[in-house]
């Protein structure tokens, strides 16, 4: 059965599994401190966390393909694939990390208190 596909850093690293640390940060739209005005802040950081969920859904899809086996999750091709099963485990992390981040951004420019 073929594997799906799945990104590499540097194809002669000898890196296991997805980077999705680096894949997240091209994803991200990056911004700079020198927004002066909340909104614009939260309107970039809107933009990265759309990117940022964009593309895990594609690891997910991904990992997803890789271990399993009739449609159905295999412990025994999670267990042969274990980097991208806590590389994905990460990515989702740092993926609710950021909206948690975002939404209390929110919370407190609503309240007047943020900045």
């Amino acid at each position: 059965m073929p594997r799906a596909p799945i990104l590499h850093r540097k194809p002669n690293t000898g890196m296991k599994g997805p980077d999705f640390p680096t894949l997240a940060l091209r994803a991200t739209i990056m911004t700079t401190a020198t927004h002066t005005d909340t909104a614009n802040w939260l309107s970039d950081a809107h933009a990265a966390l759309k990117a940022v969920e964009a593309l895990y859904g594609e690891a997910l899809a991904s990992v997803r393909a890789r271990v399993s086996k009739d449609g159905k999750l295999s412990a025994e091709l999670i267990e042969a694939d274990q980097h991208a099963a806590h590389g994905l485990a990460w990515f989702a992390t740092y993926k609710q990390g950021l909206s948690e981040l975002v939404h209390y951004a929110e919370r407190l420019s609503a309240e007047g208190a943020y900045g």
